[in-house]
């Protein structure tokens, strides 16, 4: 603290809002967490059973054509390829993903610089927290973890600068985060016209914020309109070769007929007779991975089942999996109760505590110490919710003269914003992972920085938004206080 006080003194010029020393200790920070994960994780990057469907599209990329159509959208491939990595994972992918999440670090500390109730120390904890190794180390395996937090935090931040400057480059910037994310995973397939909802929304239940109509109408136009390109219109043939508008809905057929099997495998026997074949196949490899498989809950029993069902069929890539998804409705139909308890069970799951393995060194104390540090955050999180909601309702049923004083934009107004959408991310991962997907932990890994951003946003909204109520409380106290006095006497 002595020597960030005198750096602060000797370098009054500040970046983004923040003094130069706190900038230099950032850089020194990244260098050293470089070196120091490079280090700690020789292995790194580590294939996961995922990892081979990537690097077959990366490939088919090699000649920046697409010669079929494949289950896996391009966004990660794209990486894959440019890192050598369509083969043979490289050292430089690992290192191009690391520098990802520290870029994602750096966009973050361009927002909170810009909060003046944070003091200097606290946005410092702010960063060191998200370089601690169970938040980075998604980064050491060929999966698409970092790439997504990466878009997901740039399309956050650029909306946030946007709406603040005006200044078209950050609009451009968050509408490349939050399309390519919709390239790098299927789950963000809905993401855009999300976020144009919510800033419509922010409008009616945040007054104080004072949003203008122009820029909001305008994000949210350009938000819907990038969806619907990229949704409906092929990008670029000389790209996406025979993978154009139709890449997006394979990817998506793809996650239902994975993800549902998952919530559906205890009421195969319901299929009805036209499908017994399939049926009995289904059961055999359930009960099979029930006793043999890795984590004994047959959750991926699909994977080895979809080979099967293919031969019987004769049904292979997409179509194989909308015939899954197809069964796996039926099933929905005939057992609704059940697949909403999968569900639900599935939606706590995503907050259960839990790092890469990679973070863990096989040590049961690391293991311990990451899950408390999860847990905290988790807690806070949500005792926020509860505290923020509360305090939102009674500023807008109070009707409290301090509201209409606020400027059009302060740092109230960045603050709101930021906590608002980056929740409204973190909701919409949670909702559409569990529902759509199995919930575990890999969802919940992209969105674990806005979770850190959120959490520290939230600490200065609870204090100053409880404060005003006290005091607006005390004045409406006084006023009725005064009142009476007069009818008294």
């Amino acid at each position: 603290m002595l020597i960030g006080g005198v750096f602060s003194r000797r370098i009054s010029k500040n970046v983004a809002g923040l003094p130069l020393w706190l900038w230099a200790i950032y850089f020194v920070v990244s260098v050293g967490a470089i070196f120091f994960y490079t280090s700690f994780w020789p292995e790194a990057p580590v294939i996961h059973p995922d990892s081979r469907g990537y690097m077959e599209v990366a490939q088919d990329l090699l000649d920046f054509r697409l010669d079929k159509e494949h289950l896996r959208p391009i966004g990660y491939p794209l990486l894959l390829m440019l890192t050598h990595s369509a083969y043979n994972p490289t050292r430089f992918l690992f290192i191009v993903q690391l520098m990802l999440y520290i870029l994602s670090v750096g966009l973050l500390l361009t927002v909170v610089g810009k909060i003046r109730s944070l003091s200097k120390v606290t946005i410092l904890a702010f960063m060191m927290l998200l370089f601690l190794p169970p938040f980075v180390a998604p980064a050491s395996y060929v999966l698409t973890e970092h790439l997504s937090g990466f878009t997901l935090v740039l399309g956050t931040v650029g909306l946030l600068q946007w709406l603040e400057t005006r200044r078209w480059f950050w609009l451009l910037l968050s509408l490349f985060g939050f399309i390519y994310a919709m390239l790098t995973h299927s789950i963000y397939a809905f993401l855009p016209p999300i976020v144009a909802v919510v800033l419509l929304a922010i409008r009616y239940a945040f007054p104080w914020v004072h949003l203008r109509w122009r820029e909001t109408v305008l994000s949210s136009i350009a938000l819907i309109g990038a969806w619907f390109l990229v949704s409906r219109i092929p990008l670029s043939d000389y790209l996406l070769g025979t993978m154009s508008s139709g890449a997006l809905k394979t990817s998506l057929v793809t996650s239902l007929g994975a993800s549902f099997s998952s919530k559906t495998l205890k009421v195969l026997e319901r299929l009805p007779d036209e499908y017994a074949v399939v049926r009995e196949i289904l059961i055999e490899e359930r009960n099979y991975d029930l006793i043999h498989g890795e984590s004994h809950t047959a959750a991926s029993y699909m994977n080895r089942a979809a080979k099967k069902v293919s031969e019987v069929t004769g049904l292979k890539g997409k179509e194989l999996w909308e015939y899954i998804a197809k069964l796996n409705w039926i099933l929905i139909r005939k057992a609704p109760l059940h697949f909403l308890q999968e569900v639900l069970a599935t939606m706590t799951m995503f907050w259960i505590p839990a790092a890469a393995e990679t973070a863990l060194k096989g040590r049961a104390v690391l293991k311990a110490l990451w899950s408390s540090i999860y847990l905290v955050v988790f807690i806070i999180l949500w005792l926020q919710i509860l505290v923020l909601g509360g305090a939102t309702v009674l500023l807008k049923r109070g009707r409290f003269i301090a509201l209409r004083r606020i400027p059009s934009f302060t740092e109230v107004k960045l603050r709101t914003l930021g906590y608002v959408i980056s929740w409204s991310i973190i909701s919409y991962v949670w909702f559409v992972s569990c529902v759509i997907g199995m919930g575990t932990v890999r969802y919940r890994q992209p969105v674990e920085t806005l979770m850190v951003f959120a959490c520290f946003l939230g600490f200065v909204m609870m204090r100053e938004m409880t404060s005003l109520i006290r005091t607006e409380t005390h004045k409406v106290r006084e006023m009725r206080l005064g009142s009476e006095r007069k009818e008294f006497h």
